[in-house]
């Protein structure tokens, strides 16, 4: 027996994942996003950070290919590198450069515009997954309050659900609609470092890196503020990143990007900069840090909603988690749905929320 219908807010990682995870118990599967979303692999404004690296840890590759066979093969054939990243990456901390060596920590080199396209591609091909442009203003819930069974839009007609996942990311409002429903809102916990940071796609000229090395990773130290990365992105390109704690901006032009990047605690990032060829400007970006909405352990919650992704746990980026973590929770929501039983669906929200705690609290904490 399949649950009706599930509303899924938010059509970035975390809101395309969990469509995903959803799909085989629902009937249809609704993803609201309130931005025009491309075709091709472009910005939008959605996602602010869009246009900076990203990273997906191993256990997020699992995940992502558990949901989704053969995404994997999809971003290589969409010219992503793959590379070991414990071999391939010269790091280098306040000891000096660390000892590389083969492992299994193997991974992709992909900008986010493409790794979503093609994650975004693969969700619009599942028959019982619709994609609809819309704002979210609120939820909508049973006469008591109790259960939560849909959303209100925007000018349009709100929509009925079994289901609500809210992966709308770190501008969520979800706080605020459960609290007109009478709710308190979740506990936030929140760690500020002030991060600011550049990212810039470039081609590296021939003798950048030594043959035996793919990037460079020298982050921020204790003696030393900055830091910079350099990692392959795909078809041949490299991005490369300036990275500052507790500074007020971050480089929005190629003179100032290689500025901070000669303030890191190696020069070996700056030189490579300083010979290849920018293909486009660096894009600057601001994080407060790293925020925790602790949706787990409210004390009364309606039934029929879960927040998944940067809506539970917004991390500070430069850790390279975000993908993988909203994918290990998409993961873990399927599986539970795949054991519920459609007639009673009674707490399944709840336990749905409750079994992100362990990874959230690994990251976290």
């Amino acid at each position: 027996m399949a649950f009706d219908h599930a509303v899924v807010v938010g059509a970035g990682i975390g809101g395309l994942l969990s469509a995903a995870a959803l799909a085989p118990r629902f009937e249809r599967v609704t993803i609201l996003e309130r931005d025009a979303l491309p075709v091709d692999a472009t910005h939008r404004r959605g996602v602010p950070q869009g246009e900076q690296m990203h990273v997906l840890l191993a256990i997020g590759q699992d995940a992502f290919e558990e949901l989704l066979p053969g995404i994997g093969a999809a971003w290589a054939d969409a010219g992503a590198a793959w590379f070991d990243s414990t071999r391939d990456v010269a790091s280098f901390s306040s000891q000096g450069w660390t000892a590389r060596g083969p492992s299994e920590a193997w991974t992709y080199g992909i900008r986010r515009l493409v790794l979503e396209r093609i994650v975004r591609d693969r969700i619009r091909a599942i028959p019982t997954v619709t994609i609809a442009q819309g704002t979210v203003t609120g939820l909508r819930a049973s006469r008591d309050g109790s259960r939560v069974t849909g959303v209100e839009l925007r000018g349009e007609e709100a929509i009925e659900a079994d289901l609500v996942v809210d992966a709308s990311g770190r501008t969520s409002h979800a706080a605020e609609w459960i609290t007109a429903l009478g709710f308190e809102p979740p506990a936030e916990h929140e760690i500020v470092s002030d991060i600011v940071y550049s990212t810039a796609v470039v081609r590296l000229s021939a003798d950048a890196l030594r043959p035996d090395i793919r990037g460079v990773l020298a982050p921020p130290t204790p003696i030393n503020p900055r830091g910079a990365v350099l990692l392959p992105c795909g078809d041949g390109l490299h991005q490369i990143v300036t990275v500052a704690q507790n500074a007020s901006r971050a480089p929005a032009d190629r003179d100032e990007f290689l500025a901070e990047l000669d303030r890191a605690p190696t020069p070996v990032v700056a030189d490579a900069a300083r010979r290849a060829e920018f293909v486009d400007d660096p894009k600057p970006f601001k994080i407060r840090g790293t925020r925790r909405t602790r949706w787990e352990d409210m004390a009364s919650r309606p039934d029929g909603f879960v927040a998944v992704g940067d809506s539970v746990l917004a991390l500070n980026p430069i850790y390279g988690q975000g993908m993988s973590v909203a994918a290990v929770e998409a993961l873990r929501m399927r599986d539970l749905v795949a054991s519920a039983d459609a007639g009673d669906p009674t707490s399944l929200a709840r336990r749905i929320q409750e079994s992100f705690r362990s990874t959230l609290d690994f990251v976290f904490d």
